[in-house]
């Protein structure tokens, strides 16, 4: 036998009889909330709860949120910590607390100095892809960039607009292999070098770059300072407009392998010393160009140009306002 029951008609009860509901408008905070209806309710039919905003929190203001970040509604205006000096041992990478996204925008405003070995090896073989910029650095110490920013393929610029002062090595093999994005490195305020390799291989196998500005750089004492410092770019030309003073080895190999290379011009330089120029030395430029020297009047020392442009295309080389070749 079988037995059909229609419930089509039943209410639910409970306790014997309707459950009596409320509504409820709640408001986020910061701490746990417990919620239970009010006496006289068994709960609730329907609760509300307001967006989160940043009256939950006072702190959430725009000076205690990075710059350009926004946290419910309020942007922030907080600029990165200003840097007077690096001391030692300087390196992003080797201390966040999350993984490094390659932007290093305004990450060194205010900086004006960096000791002996502060940043060596600091951001090299990372994913850097904004312009590196140091725009209120004067000196840098021993070593104190060496390799800084070495093998960083994605760096698209560098800029040195106040940079006075480089000690021995100070920049020494600095963006060397930055090969697929850097293309320009701006030293404008730089007037003199007298660090020892202050600059040998900086821009090494930078193989897009193709200008290297040093408008007022008046004297390149420091030994070997561009040594090798512009080898396999795409650089046109070497512009040392103001230069005059040059020291022992000053230019030793640096425009080797420099295939884009047309013309070198140092037409204010009056003082050298051995070996000041053998720029394109070692059988390995295909320099067809122009090179200037038309202030040098006089070469008493040794070697000064020894095999300054063997192997290359060489048009002209002006010296004292007369072309010796």
């Amino acid at each position: 036998m079988t037995l059909l029951f229609d419930i089509s008609s039943i209410t639910p009860t409970t306790g014997g009889g309707g459950a009596n509901l409320t509504t409820l408008d709640v408001t986020p905070m910061t701490s746990a909330q417990s919620i239970t209806p009010d006496e006289g309710y068994d709960g609730f039919s329907l609760v509300n709860v307001s967006a989160v905003n940043a009256s939950i929190d006072a702190n959430i203001t725009a000076s205690n949120i990075k710059q350009g970040v926004d946290i419910l509604g309020v942007t922030g205006t907080m600029a990165p910590a200003a840097l007077h000096s690096v001391s030692r041992n300087y390196s992003v990478v080797g201390t966040e607390a999350v993984p490094f996204n390659g932007d290093l925008t305004g990450a060194f405003n205010g900086l004006t100095s960096i000791a002996a070995n502060a940043m060596n090896n600091a951001f090299g073989y990372t994913n850097v892809n904004t312009p590196v910029i140091f725009p209120d650095l004067t000196q840098i110490g021993n070593y104190g960039m060496n390799r800084a920013f070495a093998s960083c393929p994605n760096i698209p610029s560098v800029d040195f607009p106040k940079l006075m002062s480089i000690a021995n090595f100070g920049l020494m093999d600095t963006f060397t292999m930055c090969q697929n994005s850097l293309t320009i490195a701006n030293f404008n305020s730089l007037t003199e070098i007298n660090g020892r390799n202050a600059l040998t291989g900086c821009f090494a196998n930078c193989k897009n770059m193709v200008c290297a500005s040093f408008p007022n750089l008046v004297s390149a004492n420091g030994q070997g300072c561009f040594a090798g410092a512009f080898t396999y770019t795409n650089i046109t030309e070497l512009n040392f407009p103001k230069l005059e003073n040059v020291g022992l080895y000053a230019f030793s190999g640096t425009g080797r392998f420099m295939n884009n290379l047309t013309n070198a011009n140092f037409c204010n330089v009056v003082s050298v010393n051995d070996s000041s120029f053998s720029i394109f030395a070692n059988n390995s430029s295909n320099f067809a160009g122009y090179a200037n020297f038309s202030s040098l009047s006089s070469v008493s020392n040794s070697m000064v140009f020894s095999q300054a442009f063997r192997n290359t295309n060489v048009v002209s080389v002006l010296a004292d306002r007369k072309s010796v070749v």
